[in-house]
């Protein structure tokens, strides 16, 4: 992957951002982290009613998003359902294996495109595994 051993999923900068794009709380260092807030919900309802041009959501086409949606589900979806219904979540390399084999996915479904001589990830056997085991529960 790119960015080598120095690559992290997780590397820290935990923030929580509230609806105007403020930054409420955040942890800076490296490492897992628990960052709170408490979240103003009359603040946000009051803003998206009243809120006449950064609030974007009043302006989107969320028909769009649903016909987008159903076709993925009708292909089986995108991300594997199930994974931490028996089992811990995955450690990070776990998570990065997982990776490795949503975009394998995602380039057999036609979602993305590869750049030419592109070869499929490898992905580990225990993430497969999982990932089987997973799909298996109803």
């Amino acid at each position: 992957m790119p960015g080598g051993e120095d690559f992290k999923m997780s590397n820290g900068r935990s923030q929580i951002i509230d609806y105007r794009g403020g930054i409420m709380s955040e942890y800076l260092g490296g490492g897992e982290a628990l960052v709170s807030g408490i979240i103003n919900v009359d603040g946000l309802r009051d803003f998206r009613v009243r809120g006449q041009w950064q609030n974007l959501v009043k302006d989107m086409r969320v028909e769009e998003y649903k016909l987008i949606y159903d076709a993925m589900m009708a292909k089986g979806g995108i991300y594997p359902r199930n994974l931490c219904m028996e089992e811990p979540p995955l450690t990070e390399e776990g998570q990065l294996e997982l990776v490795k084999h949503q975009v394998n996915k995602m380039v057999t479904m036609g979602i993305y495109t590869p750049p030419p001589g592109w070869e499929p990830y490898e992905v580990s056997e225990e993430v497969q595994e999982r990932i089987k085991k997973a799909n298996a529960i109803s």
